[in-house]
This record gives structure tokens, sequence and C-alpha cells, in this order.
């Protein structure tokens, strides 16, 4: 899947913004003050991040009230979502997706939100992922009326009675309900289509449930990297999930031959002594092969570059590695107004007003 779009609900330190339409190779964030910078991608890494949310907490200083206004003291509800991104859909996935339901044939742009309590939920944007009541209820009246549904009558009437038509048929309602359709004598094919078309709509909501666990297999991971701060051993062993041996010694000839392939210029060899560039190269290329090893989705870098404002390379080194990167992943950066930044092919520069803007959406 690409990122095509963002949007944060920040608080206290963490800007909150519209909807941010990207590049799908690189965009360009230019912020003012670094801080800010980093905690807005900081929030945006939750999306799908190396690590498990609930135990490192990537919200836990956000104030647990209101600022002051119209709203002071008030509560924020641990379901706001912080983060939220869309993604376009490729045909593989969609493909996939229809295997379920062809509803899922639809899908185009899928979007995701990690919530203040850390959870995250998925939806198929324009395409309601469970049945109303009054989208079955003519045709459940009319079984009814011909008797064919005498067994399950009083349950039927019950749901009927009890459901509005704009509630939506979900959880053990649906399974219920699915089950108890299923059990009918189905003495006609004309009973059998009709029973059928029901049937397809009750299970809606459970297609749905399956089609976002799919979903979350294709997302892909969020790697945010300050260069000044990578150390030796994370560059020589970004691993959240430790392969066996023999797949590490894999690995590690494929990241040789990634390092040769995206960077020829550096060394092949990187060292203590090596700079933190030299060792910013080797641990993309370890990031790359690891997600090809496991058969996930290229990441998506986050990557600050003002962290290499003082560093002993040229614009054009910078330029060189951005061209290299984006041939194998999307790539969101951190610069301010002073930074040499060099236009890679149609790369997207957002400057910082126009990510504060609270737009609406733009999907």
């Amino acid at each position: 899947m690409k990122l095509v779009q963002l949007k944060v609900r920040g608080l206290g330190e963490t800007p909150e913004t519209g909807w941010i339409k990207l590049n799908p190779s690189l965009t360009y964030f230019q912020f003012s003050r670094k801080p800010k910078g980093e905690n807005l991608f900081k929030a945006i890494q939750t999306i799908n991040p190396p690590y498990d949310c609930t135990i490192t907490r990537p919200f836990s200083e956000y104030p647990q009230q209101e600022k002051p206004g119209k709203s002071a003291g008030t509560s924020i509800p641990k379901t706001r979502t912080v983060a939220l991104a869309v993604f376009a859909a490729e045909v593989s996935l969609i493909k996939k997706l229809g295997t379920l339901t062809p509803i899922l044939y639809e899908t185009d742009l899928i979007e995701i939100g990690r919530r203040l309590d850390y959870s995250r939920w998925i939806n198929f944007i324009e395409i309601a992922s469970s049945t109303r009541w009054d989208e079955i209820s003519t045709e459940l009246e009319n079984l009814l009326k011909t008797g064919h549904m005498s067994s399950e009558g009083t349950y039927i009437q019950g749901l009927l009675d009890t459901f509005t038509g704009t509630d939506r048929i979900s959880g053990s309602v649906a399974e219920t309900l699915k089950n108890r359709l299923a059990n009918l004598k189905q003495e006609s094919a004309e009973l059998q289509i009709q029973i059928t078309d029901i049937l397809d709509k009750v299970r809606r909501s459970a297609y749905f449930t399956k089609a976002r666990s799919i979903v979350e297999e294709r997302i892909p991971l969020f790697v945010s990297i300050q260069p000044n701060s990578i150390s030796y051993s994370d560059s020589l062993a970004y691993n959240t999930r430790p392969f066996p041996d023999q797949k590490n010694k894999l690995l590690r000839k494929m990241v040789r031959e990634r390092m040769k392939n995206l960077f020829p210029e550096t060394p092949s060899k990187i060292g203590r002594h090596s700079s933190n560039f030299e060792h910013l190269q080797l641990l993309c290329s370890y990031i790359i092969s690891a997600a090809e090893m496991r058969s996930q989705p290229m990441p998506i870098i986050l990557l600050d570059l003002l962290d290499l404002e003082k560093a002993d390379i040229t614009p054009e080194q910078i330029h060189t590695f951005l061209q290299s990167l984006t041939k194998c992943c999307q790539c969101l950066c951190i610069v301010n107004e002073s930074f040499p930044v060099l236009s890679v092919s149609e790369a997207r520069f957002i400057n910082e007003s126009e990510i504060l803007k609270k737009n609406g959406h733009t999907g």
C-alpha cells in the first residue's frame, strides 16, 4: 500500500494538522523548530511502529484535559484518534480482498488510525463495513409472510421489533442471525437465492473483520531515524524480531548487496570509526533487507535531515542518498528554511503553515 495522506490530532507539544497530501516517493516537512517536527513524526510513527505501543506508550506525556477555552477542564477521551493515515490499495490487495466479498472489489483508499488508548482502527473509505437493518428488513418480512420461516419466525420478528432501520448488524447478533438463517429449510431454488442474498448482507461485518486482518499484514512499517542518534550497534543489529542464525547469515549478505546497489560510493566495511552518515546508509540497507526477508511491505522511512546539518557532507551527497533510498522506500523528511534541499524528481515540499492548516478531508 502507498501512503497518500496524513493527519495528526496533536495534544500538548505535538502539533495538530490538517490533511497532508504526500508524494509517493519523497515529502519534505519544513519546520521552524526541530522539536515540533520530531513530535509530529513520533505521532505519525504510531500508525505502524517497530515497537509495541502499549509498552512504549508514545502518548504518555500528552495532557489529560483540554486546553483553556470552551472545553477547558474537560477530560480528553481515550478513544480520541491521534494519528490518521490514508493508503492507496494496490491491485493485488484488492483482488485478495475481493475473494471475501465482491463489495471489497470497490476498495480504493484505506484509512488507518491510532487512538490515545493505543488501539488501532481500519476503515475502507466509502464502503460500509456492516449492513443496516433497513437493508434486509423488507426481505425478512416477506419471508415471514410466506411461512417459510415458521421455525425461526418469533426470533426474527423480535429482532425486527428491537432494532431500528439505521442500526448496524454486527457482533453476536450477526453471528446468531447468520446461524438461524443457515438452518432454514430451503425448499425451492427461489427461496435459496433469497436466503443466500440475506446471508451475504448479514455476513458483511464478518467479511470486513477478515479484510482488516489482511490489510494489517500489508501496512508498511514506519521507521523513524535520527542520524545523530544512530549507534554502532543500531546499524549492525536493527531487528525487533531476531532471525535464526542461518537467516541472519543470509540477511548480512543481503545487506552487503543492498549497500553496494544503493550506495556504491560508501565503503563496504562500516565500523566504529565510520561517520554517522555511513551508519545511516547501513541502517537503511538493513531495514530494507529485513523487510524483504520477512516478505513484508517496504518500510516508510521518517528521517530527520536536520541531524545532518553539521555533518561533513554536501547537499549533493544527501540528494544522491535520497534518490537511492526512494527507489525502495517512501520517505518523509524533516527540514528547516535554511536546509539545502535539492529537488528529487517529483518530491513534495510542505512548509509549516501548510502542515498546520486545519483543512477538511481532501481524499
